[in-house]
C-alpha cells in the first residue's frame, strides 16, 4: 500500500483521502446508490468543535459501559450541544432544551 502524506500545518494530521467523491464528481454520485452501502440510509455528521456543556471531564458519560447519564446538572442536564445545522439533521423542530439525542 503506498500513502502520500499531506499534513499542512494548522490542520487535522490525523486525516486521509480517499479515492471516491460521491458529492464533487457527478460520475461518482451516479454510481452511490450500487456501490456505498449505507448510501440510502438518512444520516447525520459532525465534527467534535470543542469540549462541554458545562463540564470537560465527564468520563462515564462519554466512554462509560453503561447508560450512565450525564454529570452535568446545569442546562437541563444536557450532555452535549449541538449546532443548529446538526439540529436540523436530527430532525429536531427548534432549538430548545426538550430536545434529546441518545449516544
Amino acid at each position: 500500500m503506498v500513502a502520500w502524506v499531506y499534513a499542512p500545518r494548522r490542520e487535522n494530521r490525523f486525516c486521509l483521502d480517499l479515492p471516491f467523491d460521491d458529492v464533487n464528481v457527478p460520475r461518482a454520485f451516479a454510481m452511490r446508490g450500487s456501490v456505498v452501502p449505507w448510501a440510502d440510509e438518512p444520516e447525520c455528521y459532525s465534527q467534535i468543535h470543542d469540549a462541554g456543556p458545562a463540564l470537560y471531564d465527564d468520563v462515564a458519560y462519554v466512554f462509560g459501559d453503561d447508560d450512565v447519564r450525564p454529570a452535568n446538572t446545569l442546562h437541563n442536564g444536557a450532555g452535549m450541544d449541538v449546532s443548529p445545522a446538526l439540529n436540523g439533521c436530527l430532525g429536531f423542530e427548534s432549538l430548545n432544551a426538550a430536545d434529546r439525542v441518545s449516544r
